[in-house]
């Protein structure tokens, strides 16, 4: 009753939910992305066990080094994570996956490696494990975290476009996609005839880097017509 006085009837002609665009506010609830003031994004994927967070500087550059530019959009989006946690009434298992504040060591093997070669790649393909997509579709966030390890490599490392590929699938079902078998096949039609290729999922060297990508890998995109492929060694194979 206190409030009474500031209640007042709407006349114009024009419904309130278009001119306040409430309508679009609504729908942007339902939205995976979400802008930061920054520059940086959220990506919230719902599912059935779990709902997952992945935070983005985006186009975030007022700090004048990638530590303090990650630092201020962490705590920008601690805020609106929050926010949008009570408006889209989310609840249960949360995974909130904030931008890496430490010293990334898949850029300095990316840096490595294109100074020992004596070619530019046209293209650098980060080549995970892969998985069945039915765990992915149940809330497994495995595939979540790819695509961030390949975003991390390219905010720090943008001179050379970087691909997100999967790798090593057996048995009847579907696995993530795309597959880096299918992918190196088809990059050479597309005009990619220098290739460097990063398996940030494996520790070390082991068949499935060795064998699978670097030996059929290799001729595989050479056959198509590739010109150069290297593989940059794996974090634990080296100082």
């Amino acid at each position: 009753p206190k409030q009474l006085k500031k209640v007042k009837k709407y006349r114009e002609k024009v419904p309130l939910f278009f001119k306040e665009n409430i309508e679009k506010k609504l729908f942007e609830i339902y939205t995976s992305e979400v802008k930061l003031k920054s520059g940086g994004y959220l990506v919230i994927n719902p599912t059935e066990a779990l709902v997952s967070i992945d935070v983005n500087s985006g186009k975030s550059i007022k700090q004048k080094n990638i530590e303090s530019t990650a630092l201020d959009t962490n705590l920008e989006a601690a805020e609106e994570i929050a926010r949008q946690i009570k408006i889209r009434d989310l609840s249960g298992l949360i995974i909130i996956d904030f931008i890496d504040m430490l010293n990334f060591g898949n850029r300095k093997q990316v840096e490595r490696k294109i100074k020992e070669i004596e070619w530019k790649p046209d293209l650098i393909l980060s080549s995970y494990h892969g998985i069945p997509k039915s765990y992915f579709e149940k809330g497994d966030p495995y595939h979540c975290y790819c695509h961030k390890t390949t975003r991390l490599m390219q905010e720090k490392f943008n001179k050379i476009k970087i691909q997100t590929t999967f790798q090593s699938r057996f048995g009847p079902q579907e696995w993530l996609t795309p597959y880096t078998d299918k992918t190196l096949e088809e990059l050479p039609q597309k005009g990619i005839k220098n290739l460097l290729i990063i398996c940030p999922g494996f520790a070390s060297d082991c068949v499935e880097t060795l064998e699978e990508i670097n030996i059929q890998g290799r001729e595989s995109f050479i056959e198509k017509g590739g010109a150069n492929f290297d593989l940059i060694p794996c974090l634990n194979d080296g100082p």
